[in-house]
């Protein structure tokens, strides 16, 4: 079961750093997709299989990449 998720990434990022940000959360066991959708740049929202992946698989996934987050909803 797919289910939509809004983390918020505490710091400004590039274009080149959005980008390789989505690839590491894209890819991943469990389905993950991730988009940014809102005018705030800050914000993604995150595709996940909650069957597959949990939440905190995403800011593990976040933190990694060298960013700090939050899962908004």
């Amino acid at each position: 079961m797919t289910v939509d998720i809004l983390m918020h990434i505490n710091e400004p990022l590039s274009e080149h750093q959005r980008r390789n940000l989505m690839i590491s959360l894209g890819n991943r066991r469990g389905g993950l997709e991730s988009h940014f959708q809102s005018r705030h740049p800050q914000l993604m929202f995150i595709a996940y299989d909650r069957l597959r992946t949990r939440p905190h698989e995403l800011l593990r996934i976040t933190s990694r990449a060298g960013y700090r987050a939050r899962l908004v909803a």
